[in-house]
């Protein structure tokens, strides 16, 4: 089996360039859906808390 020092070195190149589109077109996108998200669920949560003291006092 030969080692060519060359292949290795492509590889590792692609492998970072991939990396880093795989980051920028699918993770950051990812992210800022999952953060929206989790706003929401914090919005309502709060809503549903405060109808339920609404509820409690009347």
């Amino acid at each position: 089996m030969k080692f060519n020092i060359w292949t290795l070195l492509f590889q590792i190149i692609n492998f970072v360039v991939l990396l880093f589109i795989l980051k920028r077109m699918l993770y950051k996108p990812i992210r800022e859906i999952i953060e929206k998200r989790r706003g929401l669920i914090a919005k309502t949560v709060e809503d549903a808390e405060k109808t339920k003291k609404r509820g409690a006092r009347a």
